[in-house]
This record gives C-alpha cells, sequence and structure tokens, in this order.
C-alpha cells in the first residue's frame, strides 16, 4: 500500500462519470504537457475529471547489484537528485492546488499503486508518458498490464522530454536521405510500418517497437542532427494557462469524499536511507568504503529541504543540451558551482530562469567552455529539463527567437539524440560494448565491437576509489569529482576531463563511472548519463575518440586556479603558485599524492614542449586570477 493510502481500496464514485487518472512521471510541470490536453470526455457532460498522481517507487531509491561489478550494490536515485525531486513534486502539488486540483502521493510499486487508485475514482483510463529508459518501460510494461487487467484503459504518451515528438522523425528508409541529402540513394519499397508514428498506446494498451521504429537512425550525433532538421522543424509549445481544456481536476474534498488520503512526502532522509544502509552480506556500496556514501548523503541533508517555492532560483546547475554528457542531460555535460539548483525544480522558477538567461544576453555572451560555470555562463536548467518542470519545446522557441542564442536550441536537439539512441538501444546501453559503436575507426573492427579490454574497478581497488573520491593527483579531475560529491554537480569541461582519465586512461569499466555520476548528479537522465558515458568511452557514437589531457585541459579552462582552488583545500592557499595549482606533484606541495596516472600524459604536445623549454606549462605572463580560457593548445589529443 502507497504512504497515506490505506483507503484507497474498495469502490467508489465520482458524480457525473467515470474520470481518467494522470500518473507524473519525469514531467513534473502543466505547461506544454501532452497528458493535460483535453482527453475522452464524459458523456453526460463534456468534461473530462482528471486525478494527478505522483509515486515514489522504492525501487528508484533501493540497493540492486550494480551491472559493472555484480559483487557491489548500487542505488539509482542520489541525494542530490532525491531532494530535487522533492521540490518538483512539492510544486506540482502547489500548482494544481492553485487551480482548484490536487496531487496524490503515493509510495510503492506504480502497478500496485495504480489499479487500487483507480477503482476508488472508478477511473476508466490511467494516462502517462513513456520514459526512455530501460527500466522505466519495463515500468510502463506493468502498469500497462496491470491495467488491463483491471479493465481500465492505459494510455501511454510519447514526446514528453524530448524536442522532437517521434511522429516528427524521420521513417526507417528515410534517415539516409535526410542525413546525407547530397548522396544518390536507390528507392525502397516502404515498408508498411515504415512510417508509423511511434504512438504508444491506441487504447488497446500496445506499445512501441523502439527497435525497429528507430531502425536506420544515424549513430553519429552531428548526422542525426541533420536528419532531423531536414525532415521539419520541431511542433510548437502548448499552453495550459488559459485553463486544462476540457478537464476538470477533482478537489480535495472530492477525493476525501471518495475515502482517499491526499499523502504526504516523504523526507528526504527517508528517501536516502536504503544508501546508508549496512548489507548484511558485506556487499560494498559503489565499491567505496561506508563514509563515502554517507557524505554525500549528509551533503544533501546540510542544504536543507526542499525548495518548493516557486520563484526565481538562485543557484547553478546543468546546462540544456547534451553534447559530450548532455548538458542538462545528467551526463558528461552540465554544471554548476553551488548546490541550490534545487530552486529551479519549479515549473515558475525554470520559465523565470530561461527568460531571464536569453533575455538579459547572458546566453548570447556565455562562455560555456571553462571549468567553473557560473549563473552568467550556464543556463542552470538542467535539473527542470530531467525532472521535466521545464519543456525543450520552451528552450528551444526562446533560443530561436533571440540573437545568439542558437548554442542552447542545439543542445535540445543534442539532447534528443542521447534520449532516442537510448529508447533504440534497449537493454544494451548498459553493456561494456555500448551501443551501435561507430565502426571502421582506430581501435575498431569491421564489426564495430570495442577492442578495449576494460580493466575491472573491484581488482584495482585503489585506482577505482582514489578517482571515484577526488584523490587522483590531478588537480582538475580532483577538483570536479569532488564538488559532484558536494553538490551534485560540475561543469560540462571538468566532467569531460573526469571522464576521459577514467575511461582513457585507467582503462576501467565505464559503466562503473556512469553508476557513480548517476547516484551523483542533481540532473541525472538515464539516456544522457549513459548515452554519453558511453559515447566517450569510445562504445558509442564518437568518431572522434576525445582523450582530454587534464593537465593541459586546467591550463587552458582554468589558467588562473580559481576552480582548483575553490574545490581543494590543499591548493587554495594564495601562495601556491598557479604553476603549484597546475602541476602540484611537481612543485612539493605539502601532503598532494602522486598523481595516478604518468603526469606526461596529461600534457599535450605543445605544452609539453614549453614545459620542457621553459619550466612552465602556461605562456609566460598569464593573468594569475583569469578563470576564463587562455591562448593554446584544445587540450585534446
Amino acid at each position: 500500500g502507497g504512504r497515506g493510502g490505506g483507503g484507497d481500496g474498495g469502490s467508489g464514485s465520482v458524480a457525473g462519470g467515470s474520470c481518467t487518472l494522470i500518473w507524473h512521471r519525469r514531467d513534473l510541470r502543466l505547461e506544454d504537457n501532452a497528458l493535460y490536453r483535453e482527453r475522452r470526455a464524459c458523456a453526460c457532460s463534456g468534461i473530462t475529471r482528471v486525478v494527478p498522481v505522483y509515486i515514489f517507487d522504492p525501487a528508484e531509491f533501493a540497493r540492486v547489484p550494480s551491472c559493472a561489478q555484480p559483487a557491489w550494490d548500487v542505488v539509482r536515485t542520489g541525494p542530490h537528485a532525491a531532494r530535487a525531486l522533492l521540490a518538483a513534486v512539492t510544486a506540482l502539488r502547489a500548482s494544481l492546488r492553485a487551480r482548484g486540483g490536487e496531487l496524490l502521493i503515493r509510495f510503492g510499486r506504480p502497478e500496485a499503486e495504480l489499479p487500487l487508485l483507480a477503482a476508488r475514482c472508478c477511473a476508466g483510463e490511467v494516462a502517462w508518458h513513456e520514459e526512455a529508459g530501460w527500466e522505466e518501460r519495463r515500468t510502463s510494461s506493468r502498469v500497462r498490464e496491470a491495467m488491463t487487467r483491471a479493465g481500465c484503459r492505459a494510455s501511454a504518451e510519447l514526446g514528453g522530454c524530448t524536442l522532437f515528438h517521434p511522429d516528427e522523425l524521420p521513417a526507417p528508409d528515410e534517415w539516409a536521405s535526410f542525413a546525407h541529402p547530397r548522396q544518390k540513394y536507390p528507392a525502397k519499397k516502404r515498408r508498411g510500418s515504415s512510417g508509423a508514428s511511434g504512438k504508444a498506446a491506441d487504447g488497446g494498451g500496445g506499445s512501441v517497437d523502439w527497435a525497429r521504429r528507430l531502425e536506420g537512425m544515424p549513430r553519429v550525433m552531428g548526422d542525426w542532427r541533420r536528419a532531423v532538421r531536414s525532415h521539419g522543424p520541431p511542433r510548437a509549445a502548448e499552453s495550459t494557462s488559459a485553463g486544462l481544456r476540457g478537464q476538470r481536476l477533482l478537489s480535495p474534498a472530492e477525493l476525501t469524499g471518495l475515502g482517499l488520503e491526499l499523502g504526504e512526502l516523504p523526507s528526504l532522509a527517508q528517501l536516502v536511507a536504503p544508501a546508508l544502509e549496512v548489507s548484511p552480506n558485506g556487499r560494498l556500496l559503489f565499491g567505496l568504503p561506508d563514509g563515502a556514501a554517507s557524505s554525500v548523503v549528509a551533503a544533501a541533508l546540510r542544504a536543507g529541504g526542499p525548495a518548493s517555492k516557486d520563484g526565481d532560483g538562485g543557484g547553478t546547475g546543468g546546462e540544456g543540451g547534451a553534447e559530450v554528457g548532455g548538458e542538462g542531460g545528467g551526463g558528461i555535460r552540465g554544471s554548476g558551482v553551488e548546490c541550490s539548483t534545487a530552486t529551479l525544480a519549479t515549473e515558475h522558477a525554470a520559465l523565470s530562469r530561461l527568460r531571464r538567461f536569453v533575455g538579459s544576453g547572458m546566453a548570447a555572451s556565455a562562455d560555456r567552455h571553462i571549468a567553473g560555470t557560473g549563473e552568467a555562463d550556464s543556463s542552470l536548467l538542467g535539473v527542470p529539463l530531467a525532472l521535466g518542470c521545464l519543456s525543450p519545446r520552451h528552450v528551444h522557441e526562446a533560443a530561436a527567437a533571440t540573437e545568439g542564442c542558437g548554442w542552447l536550441g542545439s543542445h535540445m536537439e543534442m539532447r534528443d539524440y542521447f534520449i532516442y539512441a537510448g529508447m533504440a538501444a534497449g537493454a544494451a546501453l548498459f553493456s561494456s560494448r555500448g551501443w551501435r559503436p561507430v565502426h571502421g575507426r582506430k581501435g575498431f573492427p569491421k564489426g564495430g565491437e570495442a577492442l578495449v579490454e576494460w580493466l575491472q574497478p573491484a581488482q584495482h581497488e585503489n585506482a577505482w576509489r582514489r578517482w571515484a573520491t577526488g584523490h587522483t593527483g590531478l588537480p582538475l579531475v580532483d577538483a570536479a569529482m569532488r564538488q559532484l560529491q558536494q553538490t551534485g554537480y560540475c561543469s560540462n569541461r571538468v566532467r569531460q576531463n573526469a571522464a576521459s582519465l577514467l575511461a582513457k586512461d585507467l582503462r576501467l569499466d565505464w559503466r562503473a563511472g556512469a553508476e557513480w555520476f548517476q547516484w551523483l548528479l542533481t540532473d541525472h537522465e538515464v539516456s544522457a548519463n549513459w548515452g554519453n558515458w558511453s559515447y566517450f568511452a569510445g562504445a558509442g557514437g564518437d568518431p572522434k575518440q576525445r582523450h582530454f589531457r587534464t593537465v593541459s585541459q586546467a591550463a587552458k579552462y582554468d589558467a588562473g586556479g580559481l576552480y582548483v582552488r575553490r574545490w581543494l583545500p590543499e591548493l587554495a592557499d594564495e601562495a601556491v603558485c598557479v604553476e603549484a595549482v597546475l602541476r602540484p606533484y611537481a612543485h612539493a606541495v605539502e601532503g598532494w599524492p602522486s598523481p595516478l596516472v604518468d603526469p606526461d600524459t596529461q600534457l599535450t604536445w605543445q605544452d609539453a614542449q614549453r614545459l620542457s623549454e621553459t619550466g612552465r606549462v602556461l605562456p609566460a605572463g598569464p593573468d594569475p586570477h583569469r578563470g576564463r580560457r587562455q591562448p593554446g593548445g584544445d587540450g585534446v589529443g
């Protein structure tokens, strides 16, 4: 039974006919939400009565075996993400109450809770948004089966978290011609299913075969973006500000009259409790000592309760796209310095932030590549996008209407790429070989399977633990990992560097890094995180095989050492010169550990040459307090 749901069994009635249950998942908004479009109306009144519900699924917070290291346990939702989730659900409930309605809260498995609610409300339909993750889709299937057994219509909508609706994507036999329009392709006979819209439910409880629907989808992000752009623009965002068209929210009084308890939100401490439990079998959480998880939980608890008041948020957070790491998609991209983006985990605050970031000129002048992005250089929209408090269509439209903001719209396309790749990949997304790695490049045979022999983190415990906790001896990576643990955030630039060290230098199974990031990130999205990790590890659609030289990256994107000094107390003393901040291992900084890898491998050829000739990595005469990127090599080799 659900929390506060003791009265959900039995039967009840709603005057005037049946109603629709709207099961919210990662779509915690009213604007541009297909679930609140006009639905099947009551025959006698022409109005659909709707009952929104949010269900905290204990499986999201439970310890389960790691896919990378089966002897370890992992948890899918971490404390920083849980805090933002509580803020978003609180805000949605307030928005519905302001309209005379209510958001029921339950704690339990959705396939058990929804039939109980449907019976009590005499619901003729349960509607929800399909999600991209493999486990999330399995949950949908279980709910669909449960509702069918209960004789209730199951209606799963698509496109709730994407810029492009599945109906707007090319058909399987059209992808290549749209991705490469100048090439000639032989005419193919269209199969009957090729142009299928991918609608998830047609009243009979059907679902989409995503592997078939997305057959032919380009593996390379640039080709994918070219194809969807050529195929046509995304649909416009829809507004519900004029009221819920053809729908009436059941009031709290009506719901309690049916014997329903409205339900209370769990506390953050309750949600994160499983992560602090000691395994009776001695299984380690993420392969780390118990103190590692407890310190992350403590940081989230210190940040306070969920920021549930609608209004402008003052925090910093992820971007709204999803290139290498999904800016705002919860992958290796998306950043910030403070732990206050939970204040943006509301629909009103996210829309306000979007208007301010774009309208003030910040978006047009943002330097998105620096190590420590802040309010002026990051949209801060990663959390509301991940939780569905903000529609990517709103972001795309605001960017398209403002000069110099095209990058923000492009990031919505990149984010879509990873979401649809995740839908097509299914369980293969969690394979060490990734999903459909790009063929014909160095390190990959014709068949496309990686030649990398991933090392098992459990067998290289010291390296894994030093990387995960931010003690690698490489300042930029260590600052990133410590910031991530303390706040749930770190910037695109430093996430990429941390991933590069784990996958390209240490050669540890990239999936362990993806699982650790999943638990740490506030703005985690399963497709973006896992898709980007495989992309960056060389097991995905990246044709460039990026390898970041972390010391050179720090010299370019944190030349004054401001970011590193902020997160590494060992280097915070201003008496430590900038060159020592870049290479403390070479300057006898007290207490600094030896680097996990040969530090010479972390320099580009140009920087290594300069160091050999001048004894410095930075060009002569840099401003030691300048945190912006400096002229010189890219730091990618």
